[in-house]
Order: C-alpha cells, then structure tokens, then sequence
C-alpha cells in the first residue's frame, strides 16, 4: 500500500483519501469554529498569509537539514526564523535522522509528517516546527506523530520524547517546549477513534 499526496494535497493510500493528524484534531476538537469565532470578532487575522509563510520556513529547514539549502535565492523574510532554526541545532546538539517524513498508519487509519525525528544525547525525540504561538492541541499533534513513528518502525522507542520548536518571525529566537504529559498518547488513541465514529454515525 502506498502513500501519495494527491493534487488538493490529501494523504492517499492506492487511492483512499486518509485523514492527516491536523485534520483529526481540527474535526474532534472543532478548532475550525474556534478560529473562525475569533476572526470574526475581528481578534484573528486571516490565517492564509502566515500558513503560506510556516510553509515557506518548514522548506528552508529541511533543505538546511539536506545541506540543499541556496540562502542567496531564499526569501529574505525567512532569514530570522532559519537562522533561529540554525542556533537551535547548535545550541542542542540535535542530531537529525529524518526530515518531513511522510508516513501512516494502518491499524489507526491516519497518515502525517512529522518535521523532524532526531536525538538529543541518545535520547530520541520527535520534533515539530512552528512559526505561530504556542497552542494547547500543539500536544495531541507530537502524540500523533510519535505514535505513527513507533507503530511503523521496529527499531523505534516506545517512549519518544516529543517537543514544539517555535521560531520567532522577525528576530533569531526560538523556543523549544517539551510535551510531558503523558496521557497525550492514550487520548491521541480516543481522538483518533471519536473522528472515525463520527463519520461511520454522521
């Protein structure tokens, strides 16, 4: 079975449109409404431009991480957050095994890309690059993707760390903050079963 992203940029498998992790949390949580309530009120701006930037800096990353990177035909705007995204990995160590790998699962029926899976010191960790501000379902997103690490890698530890880079926009700084919790992975588990419920009964 194979997974392709089809022209709407929709996880696939031989053809089967399969949900993405963002998709799960988005429906089950009704972030979709939230932001929209926001917008309206007038305290949101519209999102477009800042996903067309997030995107824009997740290819900088990985082509830095690939060594592919051309900085003098970058988009200057995205200098700050690369460069954060740069003294991050020096001042951590993080050494990267794997950059925006595309995977999912069988058994669960979701499909995603986790942004980085590396080690700090031999400690392996799943790392998600964000440009926007810290969000309380950033949690449940790590958990879905260490989870689909674990359950398609033999070699993968059953207790990957999981943690949000966030890099600032306009200055080189960056955050990196640790999801600990660990019942994110069990209630990742429920979240993915009530989003597949509600379209067997809707």
């Amino acid at each position: 079975m194979t997974l392709k992203m089809d022209e709407k940029h929709r996880y696939t498998v031989d053809g089967r449109v399969i949900p993405s992790v963002t998709k799960i949390i988005y429906a089950v949580l009704a972030i979709d409404e939230k932001y929209k309530r926001l917008r309206d009120e007038g305290i949101l701006i519209d999102p477009e431009p800042y996903a067309k930037f997030g995107t824009a800096v997740h290819k900088a990353c990985e082509l830095h991480v690939k060594k592919t990177l051309d900085r003098e035909e970058m988009d200057p705007l995205l200098e700050p957050s690369l460069t954060a995204f740069t003294q991050f990995i020096e001042d951590t160590g993080f050494k990267v095994l794997e950059s925006e790998t595309m995977t999912y699962s069988k058994k669960f029926w979701y499909a995603g890309t986790y942004d980085l899976y590396g080690s700090f010191d031999g400690k392996f960790a799943i790392v998600d690059i964000k440009t926007g501000t810290s969000q309380k379902w950033h949690n449940l997103q790590t958990a879905g993707y260490a989870l689909l690490k674990i359950v398609n890698s033999s070699c993968a530890p059953p207790d990957i760390d999981r943690y949000c880079l966030y890099l600032d926009r306009d200055k080189p700084k960056y955050k990196l903050k640790k999801h600990k919790d660990d019942r994110d992975m069990k209630f990742w588990e429920q979240v993915v079963s009530v989003f597949h419920g509600k379209e067997r009964y809707q």
